[in-house]
């Protein structure tokens, strides 16, 4: 069913702009519109081709990034990806995201997530020494303890995106290594 939605669309915008391509040209072979707009008009099919070229691109080198981690693909759209999945029998959540950021706006951050069902509590004062930390290339921004009402999750914040599977296995292991080391005891 997914193949042959997936061949549908990919047929959709071929006949399209094959279609807009033709009408083009035979507006101006029927003398309708001038050859400027017909320079302009491939111009904006080319750019739009492009485009669409690029995010497709993009979103089968993320589907493939995901599927090499063994994660799902969770937000097919290409600004703000998210990956889940299972990594040393835990649960995770990667999610590459721009948005602001109090005074630098709009630049690229990789979460990772390290995700519980069950609520968790953790000594917070251990996660400062991870704050604007340098940790083999990565420059970790923070270490935090989040809770919601259906999870609770340890949030790595790294600057910039991050490609890369063994950067990516990198922070994983740097969070499960924090999660042990800061999990408050139980009395």
């Amino acid at each position: 069913m997914k193949k042959s939605k997936s061949i549908i669309i990919k047929l959709a915008v071929f006949v399209l702009n094959l279609i807009f391509f033709t009408s083009t040209l035979l507006l101006y072979n029927n003398n309708t519109i001038v050859f400027e707009a017909v320079v302009a008009l491939l111009f904006l099919q080319g750019l739009s081709c492009g485009m669409m070229f690029f995010v497709y691109y993009q979103y089968k080198r993320l589907q493939s990034l995901a599927r090499s981690l063994n994660f799902k693909y969770l937000k097919g759209s290409f600004p703000h990806p998210k990956f889940e999945g299972h990594y040393k029998k835990n649960w995770w959540q990667l999610h590459f995201v721009s948005k602001e950021t109090g005074e630098q706006w709009g630049l690229p951050r990789t979460y990772i997530k390290l995700q519980w069902k069950k609520p968790k509590q953790f000594n917070d004062v251990k996660f400062i020494k991870f704050k604007n930390m340098n940790y083999k290339g990565n420059n970790i921004l923070e270490v935090k303890h989040v809770m919601r009402d259906y999870k609770n999750y340890l949030l790595l914040k790294r600057v910039g995106f991050t490609f890369n599977k063994e950067k990516i296995h990198e922070l994983m292991n740097l969070l499960l290594k924090i999660a042990a080391e800061s999990e408050a005891k139980k009395k």
